[in-house]
């Protein structure tokens, strides 16, 4: 695993406590004993606690035979905007969203930022103004993809 393809934000972290950095190792802890969703959201709501983002949401995307997110199997939104949910949903953000996009075809960190700055397309320049406009402009998703299983996760923070 080359360190470069796989470099960690830690700017995010990095006015961070020990306690803060306590309270990760804490949550690491739990996330590997999970066993169900309940167990994941309770993950995920005791993230919220820790880290500095106001926007918490993780959940499974099924995959299609190339790989390819085919809409969401589970969503566990701890508070992202209801509001933003129903819009991402009606106007199918999933297929032109390019965090997403990236993290499926990279399986790395997106730091959503670095992802906006890269956008050319007309959907995707239109998916960021409507985020923009919920106020989801900094954030980090992060998943892994599982072809054998067809699923892939993410976990969002904003």
């Amino acid at each position: 695993m080359s360190t470069s393809a796989h470099t960690f934000p830690a700017h995010i972290l990095e006015h961070s406590s020990k306690t803060d950095l306590q309270h990760l190792l804490e949550i690491m802890h739990y996330i590997l004993m999970a066993e169900t969703s309940e167990d994941i959201k309770h993950v995920l709501i005791r993230t919220k606690r820790v880290l500095p983002f106001e926007h918490v949401i993780g959940g499974l995307v099924r995959l299609g035979p190339q790989g390819r997110g085919e809409g969401f199997s589970e969503v566990l939104n701890v508070s992202f905007p209801e509001e933003w949910l129903y819009l991402y949903w009606k106007n199918r953000y999933a297929e032109v969203d390019p965090v997403l996009h990236t993290l499926m075809k990279s399986q790395q960190t997106q730091v959503w930022s670095q992802v906006y700055d890269k956008v050319t397309s007309g959907p995707e320049k239109e998916f960021v103004e409507a985020a923009t406009s919920f106020g989801l402009t900094d954030g980090v998703t992060a998943g892994s993809l599982d072809p054998s299983c067809g699923v892939a996760t993410f976990f969002a923070f904003a």
